[in-house]
């Protein structure tokens, strides 16, 4: 059974190097004709966490042939359904995509080809991608699967069973919950992006941490105003961020300081900096806050939610990405001063 990793960037080419070496038919797609000719050449590398080179076979999107039987779409939110064009014709009725991708991408994903050829995952391990034909593998964290409506079916428990071989997977029955808490955390990680500095470093500060209380506060409502069970992940406690009280707002906040030194300030930690940051600072390119940030703050609206301080952290993101804001705590002070 052949796994086509349609963006083999950090998250597909990691997942694919290590269902590779694991001895799974992989094909890595890629519009990067530099990384697709340095897999051919030479394999795919993983450094960080691991260190290997695993043979391996890749393509262009335009040189694709099908029939393609499990699908695993790992580009930029932004990118989607230009990635999924190519991919669609090319299934067939046993066939499956699962997006491995920050945001809500499941649902523009089925609206293509049908939700029940559409698998969800929550993944929130750390990789980049650093040259063409090296990835480096940054950071341990959840990675959750499940299908749309639910149900435990036999296709997510072999797909279980080959991403067993890469790290531990768990099989959820609320894997919406799962893609929506990340999706409210976004708030938090666009926040510690407005900074040119470790994540951890950011949030050791107690007003950043109000600041992101505060922005994760909307998020939160959102996401129950849509009807949704939000799960706690990696550290990540959603339930505890709608404080009303000083109490419930220390509380809030220490979490907050936990989850830090979980995620970004232990020893083991390879990656210290989001993705957002990397594609700011290092990639020079548009991050995806327009289907993170941007989609929150648009449903929110609809639901008669002003969410201002997302809609104001979505400005300040766009204006660092046009150049026309610097990376400097100052911003989250004007985040601050928004504070009611």
């Amino acid at each position: 059974m052949r796994i086509t990793i349609v963006g083999a960037g950090a998250i597909g080419g990691t997942v694919g190097a290590f269902l590779a070496k694991g001895g799974e038919d992989v094909l890595f797609v890629d519009v990067v004709r530099e990384h697709v000719e340095a897999i051919n050449t030479h394999g795919l590398s993983i450094m960080g966490r691991v260190e290997f080179t695993v043979p391996a076979r890749a393509t262009t999107p335009e040189k694709l042939t099908g029939p393609l039987a499990w699908v695993f779409l790992s580009v930029k939110s932004q990118h989607t359904e230009a990635a999924m064009q190519p991919i669609v014709p090319l299934l067939g009725p046993q066939s499956f995509v699962v997006s491995l991708q920050n945001g809500l991408n499941e649902e523009r994903i089925a609206a293509m080809i049908g939700c029940q050829r559409t698998v969800g995952a929550h993944v929130n391990w750390g990789a980049d991608y650093h040259a063409p034909g090296l990835i480096k593998y940054g950071s341990e964290g959840a990675f959750y699967i499940g299908e749309l409506d639910g149900s435990v079916t036999d296709r997510v428990k072999a797909l279980h069973e080959k991403l067993r071989k890469f790290t531990e997977v768990i099989v959820t029955q609320n894997i919406w919950g799962y893609k929506w808490s990340k999706q409210c955390w976004a708030s938090l990680n666009y926040a510690t992006a407005l900074v040119d500095a470790d994540a951890g470093d950011v949030l050791a500060d107690e007003r950043n941490r109000r600041v992101v209380v505060a922005l994760l506060a909307e998020s939160v409502q959102l996401a129950r105003l849509e009807g949704v069970k939000l799960e706690a992940f990696d550290g990540f406690e959603p339930d505890l961020m709608t404080p009303t009280t000083p109490e419930a707002w220390k509380a809030a906040m220490d979490s907050i300081d936990r989850m830090a030194d979980e995620y970004w300030r232990s020893a083991n930690r390879l990656k210290k900096r989001t993705g957002i940051w990397r594609d700011l600072v290092v990639r020079k390119r548009k991050t995806e806050v327009d289907y993170r940030i941007g989609e929150l703050v648009q449903r929110g609206h609809a639901r008669g939610l002003p969410m201002p301080l997302n809609s104001a952290l979505w400005q300040m993101i766009h204006e660092i990405e046009d150049g026309k804001r610097a990376m400097i705590p100052e911003s989250l002070r004007e985040l601050e001063r928004m504070i009611k």
